[in-house]
Parts: C-alpha cells; sequence; structure tokens
C-alpha cells in the first residue's frame, strides 16, 4: 500500500475514516459504498438517506485528501515502529471486544516508540447518565437504547443490509466503553494514556458529545 502522505516524513493514518477523509492523513476504510461512489447517479434511487449522505461527502472530501480502501481490523500492512500517529475515531467499538484488543496491538506494532494514538469511542457513563435522569418518560429506555446502536432501531432496506453485511456490521456496535475501560485496554496493549488531548488530530470533533477521547503514546 502507498503510504505517502501530504508530509514526507510521516505517516499520519485515520483508520475506519468512513467517509470523513482528513487532510495531510492517509485515510483507510472499507466501505463497499467508496467503490460505489462512482455510480451514484445510478444507484442513488435505490439508496437510503445515510447511504446517499455517505457518498456525497466521501466525493466531496476525496478530491483532495488521500484515502485507500483496505479493512482496517485485518493486520496493517505498515512495518514494524513505521507510522508516526494513529487516529481511530468511532472504529473499534464496531468490534466484539476480543478483536478490538487484537487491533489495538496492531496499532502498538507498527507506531513508532513514542508515537501517539488517538481513540474516539461513544460514551457509556455520559448515555447510562442521559438515560437516568429521563427516567419515568415513556420514551426513555427506547432513546437509550438506540443511543447504543447495537441494533437497528428498524429493519434495514435490503440494500443497505447488503452493505452492513459487506462491511462487517459498519453500522453495528458490536461494544461500548467509558474512559475507564478503554483506558485498561490500551494500557494493556502497551500505551501510556497522556493527561491531555494532543497531536496530528486533536482538533477532530473536541465538541461533539457523550463521546470518550483519549490520545496515548506507544511505551516500549
Amino acid at each position: 500500500m502507498d503510504t505517502n502522505t501530504s508530509s514526507p516524513s510521516s505517516i499520519h493514518l485515520n483508520l475506519g475514516s468512513s467517509c470523513y477523509l482528513l487532510d495531510n492523513f492517509l485515510n483507510i476504510d472499507n466501505n463497499v459504498l467508496a467503490l460505489l461512489s462512482p455510480y451514484y447517479s445510478i444507484l442513488k434511487p435505490i439508496l437510503g438517506k445515510r447511504g446517499r449522505q455517505w457518498i456525497r461527502t466521501f466525493q466531496e472530501r476525496n478530491s483532495s485528501a488521500k484515502f485507500r480502501r483496505f479493512d482496517c481490523s485485518k493486520k496493517l500492512p505498515f512495518d514494524n515502529g513505521s507510522v508516526d500517529h494513529i487516529l481511530a475515531s468511532h472504529f473499534i467499538e464496531h468490534h466484539y471486544i476480543g478483536d478490538a484488543r487484537r487491533i489495538m496491538r496492531d496499532w502498538w506494532r507498527v507506531l513508532k516508540p513514542g508515537a501517539t494514538l488517538h481513540v474516539l469511542v461513544p460514551d457509556l457513563t455520559s448515555l447510562i447518565s442521559d438515560y437516568t435522569k429521563d427516567i419515568g418518560n415513556p420514551n426513555a429506555a427506547g432513546a437509550f437504547f438506540n443511543s447504543l446502536t447495537v441494533r437497528p432501531l428498524s429493519a434495514p432496506r435490503m440494500f443497505n443490509s447488503l452493505v452492513t453485511l459487506i462491511t462487517n456490521g459498519d453500522t453495528d456496535h458490536r461494544w461500548m466503553y467509558d474512559i475507564h475501560s478503554l483506558s485498561h485496554e490500551l494500557k494493556d496493549a502497551g500505551f501510556e494514556i497522556l493527561p491531555e488531548i494532543r497531536g496530528p488530530s486533536a482538533e477532530w470533533r473536541i465538541n461533539d458529545p457523550h463521546q470518550v477521547n483519549v490520545v496515548a503514546v506507544k511505551v516500549t
């Protein structure tokens, strides 16, 4: 895989980028919609609203940002200690915890000593807090369950169901984290949690609610 970014001296990866491609990063995702993007005008009538928005956003960003299609749950095609920074934004929760642990250890493998890892996931503590504040509302349980997105709220359309199958459950969460559990998993994989959010992706989704936002450094 070509790992060139706009900075020839460093490699910054945006893993599980979805359609949110960042400049100065190599954006990597396995979503089949990236393959279907050139045929958007033909497929538009059978795509759901989210699918249409995904492709439009992808097309807009793909004009300037670098993108490669690859399954980021697999062993990354980079040499040991060759990557300067990894952003994994709302990616790892889409994998079962056993797979997530394997993926985190592969992140450690490819990062240089002292390189940074930026992980964002939905914050289970925040979601539960909102639910407990709303107890008594007959819609509270349904809203909480929907916020977890462990299952679709309604049965998907046939085409979107196929997309989900091909992309390994892209729209569903397989695990949920709070700050303590995510920090524990990262430490167990060999990372040290930094006290502040810093690095090339520090501003990414910095003000989004209901998420854990952690930067860690590879220690040896």
